[in-house]
């Protein structure tokens, strides 16, 4: 069976890297460190090499989860709790929920084995809950900006691409047969 809106060869997704790099000036890195993050200072995301994951899907999951925090800074939400605290655990909260939405949004699988490895942040945002009974909808609302301001990017170089191809497809069509003969002949001489 065949899923309408299932990323076959998640091309949307590096697509959507592509657009973070070009438009926000992201830089991406991958290493062989098993632990991916987002450095705010140098807007940096440290991705592990994709054959680290247990599946391509859960690399791509994780890649959401990292550029949900990128667009932190620009959209004005806390970047600077330090793990364990209420405000790093709402921060980790609104990109686990970001990478859920930009992922529905690309056809990403939704993943449930992934959750083995939020054991800590689960904890952490179970405190966070019973701390703020709000802080789950306000949550989904940071993820929701993020999701809106990231696919913005996206959807946005997406347009720029195929207005650059259809200019190369009218050049293309306005040199004649005749012409390009003539400048083959020209350019082997």
């Amino acid at each position: 069976m065949k899923l309408d809106n299932v990323v076959e060869d998640h091309k949307d997704i590096e697509l959507f890297a592509q657009a973070l790099e070009v438009r926000t000036g992201l830089t991406i890195e991958h290493s062989g460190q098993g632990r991916a993050y987002y450095q705010i200072g140098a807007h940096k995301i440290h991705m592990p090499n994709k054959e680290l994951f247990n599946s391509t899907d859960a690399y791509y999951s994780t890649f959401l989860h990292e550029a949900t925090h990128a667009s932190g800074k620009e959209l004005g939400r806390d970047m600077g709790g330090m793990f364990g605290s209420k405000s790093y655990a709402f921060e980790e909260l609104v990109a686990e929920m970001g990478s859920y939405f930009i992922g529905a949004e690309l056809g990403l699988p939704y993943d449930p084995s992934g959750h083995e490895n939020h054991a800590a942040y689960m904890e952490s945002w179970l405190g966070l809950l019973k701390s703020d009974k709000n802080a789950i909808f306000r949550a989904a609302s940071g993820a929701s900006k993020a999701t809106d301001f990231n696919m913005g990017h996206f959807n946005e170089h997406k347009l720029e691409l195929e207005k650059s191809l259809q200019n190369d497809i009218v050049i293309a069509q306005k040199i004649e047969p005749q012409q390009v003969r003539t400048q083959k002949v020209v350019m082997s001489m």
